[in-house]
């Protein structure tokens, strides 16, 4: 609580209230009034550095970040390890939204910028080793941006908007045909041309990936070009609108493209996966569940995850528009909880 009657304990999750009793216990204190930016400029003013250091990072991706409260502060207060922007070209730039975008409201000013200041002040204020996570500064993260627009230009302006991430050392990138992982992966999906993510045309220090078509799958689709391998669920595997409807044939295929895509060093994701009525939707999802579940070396992706750190449970409940995949996940609690929400599924090695 700052002099200033605004409270700060629910920063990562919401606009914090305003709490008059509270403020009489403090004194001179030394905390400002945030500002919440969801246009031309930060996502917020001033940055809380070090308000979120105790935070532990998890495999859970703020899906389509952009729309939440506080945009990438939510996410790191989750412990995000993915953050996802959805861009369109505009008049040399990128601009963020996902049918409107904002004009002014772009890549570098939303997260580019915010980021890298969240890096090195984590390096004590320039450039160094550690990651966005201080409770685990090894830790790296992935930055999702989705391409709206097919115009060519788009995968310039991006890497252009990249380019303060580069300049520090921080973008993993490619070195001969090894993949050198830093603290950034930028991974280009959506509309991205893929031939010139493959040549480095216009990417000349190979430090943006692709997000592959696990459905379509390309033989040239491997570690040195593509990081994900992607795909709507009913698109690539179909729609099975039952309890027993998930046949063999369908999983069979499922293992078919996850076994493809880990072969050529890629993470799987599955997404929109079919909705079904509501008397049998539990049960067909506790039955799919199980089915990935038993995978080897898999790891579930879910969709609505929300008040994240405290555990999987909530996590599960409460993080709306996010993918989430506990490395340790307790599969009667997953199965009694998670079929309330829409599911993101990803299957990762």
């Amino acid at each position: 609580m700052g002099n200033n009657g605004v409270s700060y304990h629910a920063l990562g999750n919401e606009v914090p209230p305003t709490q008059d009793a509270v403020d009489k216990l403090f004194s001179g204190a030394a905390l400002q009034t945030q500002t919440v930016n969801k246009a031309d400029g930060p996502a917020l003013k001033p940055w809380p550095m070090d308000s979120l250091n105790s935070v532990k990072p998890t495999n859970v991706h703020s899906h389509n970040d952009y729309t939440r409260d506080i945009p990438v502060y939510s996410a790191m207060s989750a412990g995000c390890i993915g953050i996802e922007a959805d861009v369109f070209y505009s008049d040399g730039d990128v601009i963020i939204g996902h049918t409107s975008p904002t004009p002014g409201r772009t890549l570098t000013l939303q997260y580019v910028k915010p980021i890298l200041a969240i890096l090195n002040h984590n390096n004590g204020g320039s450039p160094g080793p550690n990651g966005f996570y201080k409770a685990k500064p090894e830790q790296s993260i992935i930055l999702l941006v989705d391409f709206k627009t097919s115009d060519t230009r788009t995968l310039d302006a991006v890497v252009k908007a990249i380019q303060p991430l580069r300049e520090a050392g921080y973008l993993s990138h490619l070195s001969g045909t090894t993949f050198v992982e830093k603290q950034v992966t930028v991974v280009a999906s959506g509309s991205a041309p893929f031939d010139r993510i493959l040549t480095g045309d216009g990417v000349p220090n190979r430090d943006v990936f692709y997000d592959a078509k696990v459905d379509q799958w390309n033989t040239a689709y491997n570690s040195s070009n593509s990081y994900y391998a992607s795909a709507d669920f009913k698109d690539a595997i179909g729609n099975p609108g039952s309890v027993g409807a998930f046949s063999q044939l369908q999983q069979d295929k499922v293992k078919a493209q996850v076994q493809t895509a880990h072969a050529a060093g890629l993470k799987v994701r599955y997404c929109k996966f079919p909705s079904l009525d509501p008397d049998i939707q539990r049960h067909y999802k506790v039955r799919r569940l199980t089915f990935f579940s038993r995978q080897p070396a898999w790891r579930l992706y879910v969709g609505a995850v929300g008040r994240a750190r405290r555990r999987p449970l909530e996590r599960r409940r409460y993080v709306r528009h996010s993918e989430v995949a506990p490395d340790t996940i307790d599969w009667n609690d997953l199965t009694r909880t998670a079929y309330t929400h829409s599911f993101y599924f990803g299957l990762f090695k």
